[in-house]
């Protein structure tokens, strides 16, 4: 269920522009990776079913790779706007945004 699932969240954080649809993307394709991760975990061991030291690990992975992701899908944004003229070619660099933003929220949320 990845690819059918997880392609139109990375379409859409591929063509994101605005501040809204860059949060609302990458938000939801790190929701989605931290969802897939907690159900392929080992629910077999001992860490997996203490469920309160269990749920703060997921939930730190998961805050990290969230703001991971916006920080660095916002800062490459302001960067680009900032430093690339004209506006037109502003947009087309910010189609390549996504792919660094979410690499870092999966680094951050294996790790």
């Amino acid at each position: 269920g990845f690819i059918p699932f997880n392609a139109p969240m990375c379409l859409g954080a591929i063509m994101a522009t605005s501040t809204p649809s860059i949060l609302f993307w990458h938000w939801a394709n790190q929701t989605h990776n931290a969802s897939i991760n907690y159900f392929n975990r080992n629910a077999t061991t001992e860490a997996a079913t203490d469920s309160d030291a269990f749920t703060k690990i997921l939930m730190q992975s998961y805050i990290g790779a969230v703001t991971g992701a916006i920080s660095v899908a916002m800062g490459l944004k302001i960067a680009i706007n900032k430093y690339v003229s004209p506006p037109s070619k502003a947009i087309h660099y910010q189609r390549f945004v996504a792919l660094p933003a979410v690499m870092t929220g999966a680094a951050i949320n294996i790790i």
